[in-house]
């Protein structure tokens, strides 16, 4: 019987967490755990996958306009007021905080935790 072995030299993983594992939320203690785990989760990946060459980091978008959340719905009259710079993010500005990540421009960024949420969690 042979093996085949799988080269994942130079490849990225990306590990996506939420902007509430940075801050807490109220009423909200077990899905603020299970976020702020990804960042631990994130760190033994790093240590792990590293001598092969793999970067791991971990995104924390925060609010987004989506289907799921959009703006103006009835979650962003709660989260509006804590964003920073007045508005839900976009999808394609979270896209580009993970298309950099996955670039050959950030071969030397591994076990970064990247909040990308309009300073919703300053």
């Amino acid at each position: 019987m042979s093996t085949t072995s799988h080269s994942l030299v130079g490849k990225t993983a990306l590990v996506t967490g939420g902007s509430r594992s940075i801050g807490a939320a109220i009423a909200a203690s077990l899905y603020t755990l299970t976020k702020g785990a990804i960042s631990g989760f994130n760190r033994s990946l790093v240590r792990d996958l590293g001598p092969r060459g793999i970067t791991v980091n971990t995104v924390h978008p925060g609010p987004t306009d989506t289907d799921m959340n959009p703006d103006g719905g009835p979650v962003s009259k709660i989260v509006g007021p804590g964003m920073a710079i007045g508005r839900y993010g976009k999808a394609h500005e979270i896209a580009s905080v993970v298309a950099f990540l996955a670039s050959p421009d950030a071969a030397f960024v591994t076990g970064a935790d990247i909040v990308a949420d309009g300073g919703f969690t300053a």
